[in-house]
């Protein structure tokens, strides 16, 4: 007996109702070669997917549903959020001021602000004594740099020599060294004018209006070595004049700063007064 040929064999081999019919003697033709599993599955696919029904695309397979309710069941839930009424009107909001007090402290008492620290270095009306003699001693330094103007008014004059004669051990020491006024410059200026921290703006203040004029001397330092008259006439008489002044403006400035500093007054001289405030603040 002739093996019955598998399933697979005969949806590979059906014919379809307009095929041919079969040849006369009702002999079935020889059954094909065994061919490997794999072909015969993938022709199967191919036939089922040519020859099937239009009506048979439109449901989905078994396995794809299954796959597809998985799919579903894994899922989270959305949110259900309620719908709101047309009818109620929605609730108001409350809107609190972002830099007001709360509601729970709008009540209370309100504290009142205290005053900031006062700094060190304002420049406050009550000055300590040390302030007063750190800027009291301040204008020396100009008035010793610029001492040698005064020479003319000196020797017209010997009542200068007189009032001025507490002073010669600081002038003394003062040129003892040529590095000596470059050294209390720097000393000044950046030790006292620079230093907010140990002193305060009084003593910063007066500081450095002396340092400015020092500054100042340079130009008549330039003029006496540049222009100085070899002889007695007008021009003997015009350089003296201008010695003379320069002389007494340093020695002004230092009985005016220095007894305006010892009495706690903030002193300002015509010419430095505005460069010495722009340099402290």
């Amino acid at each position: 007996t002739r093996p019955h040929p598998p399933k697979l064999h005969k949806n590979l081999h059906s014919q379809s109702p307009r095929s041919k019919p079969a040849p006369p003697g009702g002999k079935q033709p020889p059954p094909p070669s065994q061919t490997p599993r794999r072909h015969h599955l993938h022709l199967h696919r191919r036939i089922s997917l040519t020859h099937a029904p239009q009506k048979s695309r439109a449901f989905p397979r078994p396995r794809a549903m299954a796959s597809a309710v998985s799919l579903l069941l894994s899922s989270p839930r959305p949110l259900h959020r309620a719908a709101p009424s047309l009818l109620s009107p929605p609730a108001p909001r409350l809107r609190l001021p972002l830099l007001g007090p709360s509601p729970a402290t709008a009540l209370l008492p309100r504290r009142p602000l205290a005053p900031p620290p006062r700094a060190n270095n304002d420049n406050s009306d009550a000055v300590g004594a040390p302030d007063r003699l750190v800027a009291a001693v301040a204008y020396l330094y100009p008035f010793l740099d610029g001492a040698h103007h005064g020479r003319f008014l000196v020797a017209q004059y010997p009542v200068f020599n007189a009032v001025l004669s507490p002073l010669g051990p600081a002038a003394r020491l003062f040129h003892s060294s040529p590095l000596t006024p470059f050294l209390l410059f720097i000393t000044l200026y950046f030790a006292v004018v620079r230093n907010q921290q140990a002193f305060s703006r009084f003593v910063r203040f007066n500081a450095m209006q002396a340092v400015a004029l020092d500054v100042l001397l340079i130009v008549p330092d330039l003029l006496a070595q540049s222009f100085a008259p070899s002889g007695a006439g007008i021009g003997l008489d015009i350089f003296t004049s201008l010695e003379n002044t320069v002389f007494l403006f340093l020695l002004v400035s230092l009985l005016y700063g220095g007894g305006a500093c010892l009495l706690g007054i903030t002193p300002r001289l015509p010419i430095v007064a505005d460069a010495a405030e722009r340099q402290v603040m």
